[in-house]
């Protein structure tokens, strides 16, 4: 389940443009907003501390954020960044309450072996990567595991009524939702338009053979 994670943040007054100054600083602006916050907190954090911590964090552990020695209990919502160097430019925190269910996207890991797909003779189409769980804050999973051992044949499928969940933990879509599913290995592949172009062109000299003949 989730590890608590604690970070310190200072309040931000400055907004808008003005706040690649704080970055040439070494300063990233955030904000926090969500349970119990009446209007969005504008902060400032470290940009080394903002990092690791959201390395640890992910998208799904809780951290305790404190501003002016008042801590929020948050997950990460959104990070920007820069489009050429990746470089951490904001970050939106949703603040939330620890008694309260509240609905997470959690990451789907494919455990097991199918040995349809080990020996090449299947191959694996994934229809999502995540899905989203109901749990309180406190009991966010890192993930939920997908057994692909149980995939024997082509045309095998799994959904979400196949998924390890953890106690506490619901997942919020249907049950029959597919996952995974196996299909052959190889397939036709369609004709490129050169050899499409070429068949066409043997056609003509074919059927202009023809006519010359009858001529």
């Amino acid at each position: 389940m989730s590890d608590q994670i604690t970070l310190t943040a200072q309040p931000r007054t400055i907004t808008g443009k003005k706040v690649r100054h704080l970055r040439a600083q070494g300063l990233i602006p955030a904000v926090i907003y969500g349970t119990n916050v009446e209007a969005p907190v504008h902060i400032q954090i470290p940009h080394d501390e903002l990092r690791a911590s959201l390395r640890a964090a992910g998208g799904t552990n809780l951290i305790v954020l404190t501003v002016n020695g008042q801590p929020h209990n948050v997950l990460v919502r959104d990070v920007q960044r820069g489009h050429l160097r990746g470089e951490l430019l904001h970050v939106d925190f949703h603040a939330v309450s620890l008694t309260t269910r509240i609905t997470v996207d959690v990451p789907v890991t494919l455990i097991g072996q199918s040995e349809i797909i080990r020996n090449g003779q299947a191959m694996l189409i994934t229809n999502a990567n995540t899905v989203p769980v109901h749990c309180l804050p406190t009991n966010i999973p890192h993930e939920v595991t997908l057994d692909l051992s149980q995939l024997v044949e082509i045309g095998d499928f799994l959904t979400v009524a196949d998924l390890k969940i953890p106690a506490g933990v619901t997942v919020a879509i249907e049950p029959e939702v597919e996952l995974v599913r196996t299909d052959f290995a190889t397939r036709l592949e369609e004709p490129s338009e050169e050899e499409m172009a070429a068949e066409a062109g043997e056609v003509e000299v074919i059927k202009r053979g023809k006519v010359e003949e009858e001529e």
